[in-house]
């Protein structure tokens, strides 16, 4: 999931001029970049330095952890445990707690075939 975060972040950067721009300010080869968008290489290899060089105003959290917002215990044991779901299972809890904890009514995804 970080991979494909961290690869749309890349194209959108990607966008705003080229992939050999992104390049030279990471300090890699525009093949190297044209090869972390297209799967050639794995993201989750890229250095802490190369990310920051890609990125310098970024702000890295770890554990679900927002700057200046304390969490309940309770809070932070949700977060950790839905950061391990799939999408597809992170929405049936969703629709899970909305259906047994809210006044609202979910709309419910319609199953076709």
């Amino acid at each position: 999931m970080i991979d494909e975060f961290i690869k749309d972040a890349i194209r959108k950067e990607c966008k705003k001029t080229t992939q050999h721009d992104v390049a030279s300010r990471a300090g890699i080869s525009q093949p190297h970049v044209n090869r972390l968008l297209n799967g050639g290489k794995e993201v989750k290899k890229m250095s802490i330095d190369t990310l920051y060089r890609l990125f310098p105003n970024m702000k890295l959290t770890l554990h679900g952890e927002q700057p200046d917002i304390k969490l309940s215990s309770i809070d932070q044991k949700i977060l950790n445990f839905c950061q391990e779901l799939d999408d597809d299972t992170k929405l049936d809890v969703f629709r899970m707690l909305i259906e047994n904890y809210s006044t609202k009514k979910p709309v419910r995804k319609s199953k076709a075939g």
